[in-house]
């Protein structure tokens, strides 16, 4: 770029003296968010144009020195005046060709646009497909806080949703509580030592939480597991540290509620606490767009976590490519929006 603006001070200086009072257009830089292929056309034409410029240049500098270099008084040449009109002519064909450059950058630009407009829309639909119904002014404020990168909602967004999982397993838990899960479940000893470890490995430490776990494994009749599993089931609610959520990340699953809701599926088999476990928060923004709005209701949003049942495995994958893919293709459409404003803000016509 540095080069390029060199080469049209160059260039522009030359053309700066009388007679020659035509402008040299400017050519705009070649887009960095195009396709590989527009790119490289571009390119090429930018550099046949800049070397169509400099023998421009170089041919008025050549008639300047002949018909105005010398002393006053002097004859001017013959030739002069046609060659002067010669580089006239040169020079309009050659604003012309820019002019044809220019406009292709944009084109190319604009065009860039709207394929990714169309994969967004795209995207849109087969998340709608998943289960997940959003109109499109939720999509198109999800879309907007993308390209504003808004951190403070983004953490609005994240702790809403950890509200919302924490009073659904709270639910669930006392759901089971009132229904007396507890009184036919079952943990045989090495299940729960492998429990036992994997809730340590994630520091989950709670050494009341954690001989809950034991002695509901060790009961020896029916009023011994059903005690015992009222007592772990208690303590499992009361685990704070398995079901914040701390361990959740942009791009990272949380182990520690996975770890808690393979323990409660011992007594309830529950899809969407399962299917919380394995969310990253980039799954749960594309999953649950719709709070991108003015506001953020928690109500709104926990009903949006009750209806998760609407995803299996199958979808949850499907989720995850989507929710990547979405982001990246916004964030390409806002790079390609900005490059173009720029573009566009920039005269096209360089003063001789």
């Amino acid at each position: 770029m540095k080069t390029d603006r060199w080469t049209f001070a160059m260039i522009l200086m030359c053309f700066g003296a009388p007679p020659l009072s035509a402008q040299m257009r400017l050519l705009r830089p070649v887009p960095s968010n195009v396709g590989s292929g527009d790119r490289i056309s571009l390119a090429s034409m930018q550099a046949r144009l800049l070397r169509r410029a400099g023998a421009l240049c170089a041919t008025y500098s050549v008639i300047k020195r002949r018909c105005q270099g010398g002393p006053p008084g002097s004859s001017v040449p013959s030739d002069c005046e046609a060659s002067y009109t010669e580089t006239k002519q040169s020079l309009g064909a050659y604003n012309a060709m820019a002019d044809s450059y220019n406009d292709q950058v944009v084109a190319a630009l604009r065009q860039h646009l709207e394929e990714l407009s169309a994969v967004i829309r795209g995207d849109e639909r087969a998340i709608r497909n998943l289960g997940l119904h959003h109109d499109a002014a939720e999509f198109d404020s999800w879309s907007t806080w993308l390209e504003q990168i808004d951190s403070e909602r983004q953490q609005q967004i994240d702790a809403a949703f950890r509200d919302a999982a924490t009073a659904l397993v709270a639910d669930r838990i006392q759901v089971a509580i009132r229904t007396g899960a507890y009184r036919a479940a079952a943990l045989d000893p090495k299940t729960a030592d492998r429990l036992i470890r994997r809730f340590q490995r994630l520091g989950i430490e709670d050494p009341l939480f954690l001989a809950a776990i034991r002695r509901f494994a060790a009961a020896r009749d029916k009023k011994q597991a059903a005690d015992a599993g009222l007592e772990l089931l208690d303590g499992l609610g009361k685990a704070r540290a398995i079901w914040d959520l701390h361990d959740l990340g942009t791009e990272r699953e949380s182990a520690t509620w996975q770890a808690g809701a393979d323990l409660f599926e011992i007594f309830i088999p529950d899809q969407q606490l399962q299917l919380i476990g394995k969310l990253t928060l980039s799954e749960t923004r594309a999953a649950f767009y719709s709070v991108y709005e003015v506001g953020i209701a928690f109500p709104a949003f926990s009903a949006q976590v009750n209806g998760l049942e609407n995803l299996t495995e199958r979808r949850l994958k499907d989720l995850r490519a989507l929710s990547t893919r979405i982001q990246a293709d916004v964030g390409a459409k806002n790079r390609v929006s900005a490059e173009l404003a720029a573009i566009d803000e920039v005269s096209a016509d360089g003063g001789c």
